[in-house]
């Protein structure tokens, strides 16, 4: 009984484990801001902060160091280049896109930040820090200063068609921050449920036909 008891709590810590290393995956649809549910992927985002089409305004910029009161490295960036705007100073980053997907991993979750995701068929979703934790399930609640003290790894997806603007904001202090971006063109994948209802109405149509037979 011990020994059960024992193996199903190493179970539980290494799917935490696990957890925490993983991307939360949000594909957005033009119905609403973002679909009921969120696909949980071991892809690691890796990349450099590219603002070769990024445009920065106000107090923002790409650093390695933190500035206490204002921004600090995500563990994400792990010593390397992230990027910061800095909270309640009419600071944004703006970046242009043609894809389909914009992941980050997104440094200390906070509830006055924001993500403005734009798309080629008009739609416009603004995605919070606390619309993200309400997403996501798990953060527990902010503290007095609207921090979640939680790092996220997540990638927006659009269903149909592609992104064209990704604005981040910070609307007080401290900053907005975020390491290793990752845009691309891909295949929005099915709900993972769906492959196995068709297997499901295949296996019956077969079952059908060996009876009539």
């Amino acid at each position: 009984m011990y020994k059960i008891l024992l193996l199903a709590a190493i179970a539980v810590l290494s799917f935490g484990r696990a957890a925490d290393a993983s991307t939360y995956v949000i594909t957005l649809d033009h119905g609403n801001i973002w679909n009921s549910a969120v696909t949980v992927s071991n892809a690691a985002l890796s990349g450099d902060i590219d603002l070769s089409s990024a445009t920065l305004k106000g107090v923002s910029g790409v650093t390695t160091a933190s500035v206490a009161g204002h921004h600090v490295a995500p563990t994400a960036a792990n010593g390397g280049s992230y990027l910061y705007v800095e909270g309640g100073m009419n600071s944004s980053a703006t970046f242009s896109l043609s894809s389909n997907s914009f992941g980050f991993s997104w440094g200390s979750v906070d509830t006055y930040n924001d993500l403005k995701l734009k798309t080629a068929a008009g739609k416009t979703y603004v995605i919070s820090g606390l619309d993200l934790a309400m997403i996501v399930g798990g953060f527990g609640f902010p503290n007095l200063s609207g921090n979640f003290s939680k790092e996220v790894d997540v990638l927006f997806q659009v269903a149909k068609g592609t992104f064209t603007q990704a604005v981040l904001t910070s609307h007080c202090r401290p900053a907005f921050e975020i390491a290793n971006v990752s845009t691309g063109l891909s295949s929005v994948p099915l709900p993972a449920a769906l492959p196995l209802f068709a297997s499901g109405i295949m296996a019956l149509v077969g079952f059908a036909k060996r009876r009539k037979a």
